[in-house]
C-alpha cells in the first residue's frame, strides 16, 4: 500500500509568516514560530526510530524549506535597512 500525503508551504514575505497546508487543514505561523514547529516536525519524523517517517518526512521538508527562505528574507530586510 502507498500512503501519499500532500503538504505544501506558502511563505508571506510581507507578514513574514509561513502557511503549512495539508489536505484538509492549514496553519500559519510567524517567522519566530517557526523553530518550533521544525522542532516538532522533526520530533515526529524521528520518534520510534523512524516508524513515523512514512507520514511526516515531507511536511518536516517544507517546514525547513521555508524556515531557510525566511532566514534569507530577514538576512534581506536586515541589510536594507543597514544601507538605507
Amino acid at each position: 500500500m502507498t500512503v501519499v500525503h500532500l503538504f505544501t508551504v506558502t511563505v508571506d514575505p510581507v507578514a513574514m509568516t509561513a502557511t503549512l497546508a495539508g489536505p484538509t487543514w492549514s496553519h500559519t505561523m510567524g517567522a519566530s514560530q517557526l523553530t518550533g514547529w521544525v522542532k516538532l516536525y522533526r520530533n515526529l519524523r524521528d520518534r520510534k526510530n523512524g516508524a513515523f517517517k512514512e507520514f511526516y518526512a515531507q511536511p518536516t521538508a517544507a517546514l525547513e524549506a521555508a524556515q531557510k527562505e525566511i532566514f534569507v528574507l530577514e538576512a534581506r530586510a536586515k541589510e536594507a535597512r543597514e544601507t538605507a
